[in-house]
């Protein structure tokens, strides 16, 4: 490690500026915070592969609404054949309560309003994931599907694309059932007692946080922080009247 000063006989000689000196310190703070990064990167994912522990005694956690084939199709002799499509193409929505899946609508002054379902279709598949050998879908269950233009719109670009849907929906369901949790995943303090302590410091609100984006190559905004802890930045996006008042309330405040 190179030294600040050097040993001449019986004394030092300063050999580092102090511009030399603050350029070392720098770099080697860049060099900790990008460790801490990649042992942050490696304890989110550890934290990710713990272990589920099965709870003693299990738990409802809101509903699921999901697709169900009706009762005459599963008892004739496409029931199998429809069975083994919807798990393939079924889709499942989750909600708290049961009465959230729905929405009315109408104006104030009427005394009823309509009721309406939230939309929730089958899967659909593009045109490159209908056509590839790895499709889950066999010959005969693509030939309910039918493709169908579908327009899309990005921040720079918009087309059209071919989109696969099913023909006739007509032998399935929608069914609203219990989300019951079996499973929990484990928790580990001391794992989480380190993931808090780095993200102290480069986490979102951490002090450090700007220039470990910048260390990675990544942009940062000044008014992120400010919109995720607002208590920390009281005067942000104010009018002028509303931090003279904000102001003067702290100056009376205090003692």
């Amino acid at each position: 490690m190179q030294t600040d000063t050097t040993l001449f006989e019986d004394d030092y000689c300063l050999t580092r500026s102090a511009r030399r000196r603050e350029r070392a310190r720098r770099w080697h703070a860049d060099k900790e915070l990008l460790r801490m990064g990649r042992e942050l990167d490696a304890l989110y994912s550890e934290r990710r592969y713990l272990p589920l522990v099965p709870l003693d005694v299990p738990k409802q956690h809101g509903y699921n609404r999901t697709f169900v084939v009706r009762e005459d199709i599963l008892r004739s002799y496409d029931g199998l054949f429809y069975s083994t499509l919807l798990t393939k193409i079924n889709t499942v929505q989750w909600c708290r309560q049961p009465h959230h899946f729905y929405t009315y609508s109408g104006k104030k002054w009427r005394k009823r309003k309509r009721l309406h379902h939230h939309p929730q279709a089958l899967r659909s598949f593009t045109e490159r994931e209908f056509n590839s050998p790895d499709c889950p879908l066999t010959s005969a269950e693509k030939a309910l599907f039918r493709p169908i233009p579908r327009r899309w719109r990005g921040n720079v670009w918009q087309g059209e694309s071919i989109v696969y849907i099913l023909k006739d929906d007509q032998a399935f369901e929608l069914k609203i059932v219990p989300n019951i949790i079996t499973h929990v995943k484990a928790h580990d303090s001391v794992l989480a007692a380190r993931i808090k302590e780095l993200g102290d410091k480069i986490g979102i609100a951490g002090p450090a946080r700007g220039r470990y984006c910048r260390l990675l190559g990544g942009g940062y905004h000044w008014w992120s922080r400010e919109e995720i802890y607002p208590d920390r930045y009281p005067f942000h996006k104010k009018t002028m009247p509303q931090k003279l008042a904000l102001a003067a309330a702290e100056q009376i405040e205090q003692p």
